[in-house]
């Protein structure tokens, strides 16, 4: 068995969605895509043999903070240490570029390795699901545009510069905004992805929500448990929770303003 850790392109594409479907996971062509252009020198596979055998992104906001995700393996390559392997690539990487803190949402079958490699319990984040008929919430007046005049509320907020990310989901997903607040949806392999989603008031993200959420259809939610307020929108919309992970940090001490983020960007993006 020949193998080889490898930065990750365009030409895996294929492989890596065939993956993350495999898996169950949500991403799809587009969200594979966004990573690479998001993170094109940290976004790991191993070959073995000719084929992606298992993959693991490292998205960096600056020297701030850094997150983990896709940590993948295919089923025929499981328990040969790849995962391991690709992690310890990660960190390496990571220290070399001097990174304070890197964080993860790691689930119940993760969370031990990764507390083995140095990481400790932040808190704790939910998945909400939802199905919903078209035109069941009311549309209210957002605008559809850019978000950069919101990057430095978003900084404040998440605690790291995300204006990258930002600008790559203005062309990748829907993106609305008002006076003091954002959110973003994009389509999934098995469900619309709600958020990020941050708002400076409760009525502000509720408002939000229900814009987006007037198309009706499928749709995941991840929502940090302490923010209260979040939950009890996805609850009074519909949703239900469908799982819990753990969110996870290694480093420095980074905490955000909870309270302002009513959905998450992804479980790879933080």
């Amino acid at each position: 068995m020949n193998f080889a850790i490898q930065r990750l392109e365009e030409k895996h594409l294929a492989a890596a969605v065939a993956l993350s479907s495999d898996a169950g996971w949500n991403q799809n062509v587009n969200d594979w895509m966004l990573l690479l252009r998001l993170a094109p020198r940290t976004c790991f596979g191993i070959d073995c043999d000719g084929q992606l055998a298992a993959t693991t992104t490292l998205v960096r906001y600056g020297d701030r903070l850094a997150w983990l995700g896709m940590v993948l393996t295919h089923r025929q390559y499981q328990r040969r240490g790849f995962a391991r392997r690709l992690l310890e690539h990660c960190l390496n990487k990571a220290d070399e570029l001097g990174v304070q803190t890197i964080k993860l949402d790691a689930t119940d079958q993760g969370w031990p390795i990764y507390e083995k490699m140095g990481f400790r319990m932040e808190q704790t984040i939910q998945r909400w699901a939802g199905c919903l008929m078209p035109g069941a919430t009311e549309a209210l007046g957002c605008a559809e545009r850019s978000l950069a005049k919101l990057t430095e509320f978003d900084r404040d907020v998440f605690g790291a510069d995300r204006t990258l990310l930002l600008t790559l989901l203005s062309e990748h997903a829907n993106a609305f905004q008002t006076s003091r607040g954002y959110l973003c949806y994009r389509p999934g392999f098995r469900a619309s992805y709600l958020g990020p989603c941050i708002a400076n008031s409760d009525a502000e993200a509720e408002q939000l929500i229900r814009h987006a959420l007037k198309r009706g259809g499928n749709w995941f939610w991840d929502i940090l448990e302490e923010n209260q307020p979040a939950r009890a929108l996805a609850a009074a919309f519909g949703f239900s929770v469908q799982r819990t992970l753990r969110r996870m940090l290694r480093g420095k001490e980074h905490r955000q303003q909870t309270d302002k983020i009513y959905a998450i960007a992804g479980f790879e993006l933080g």
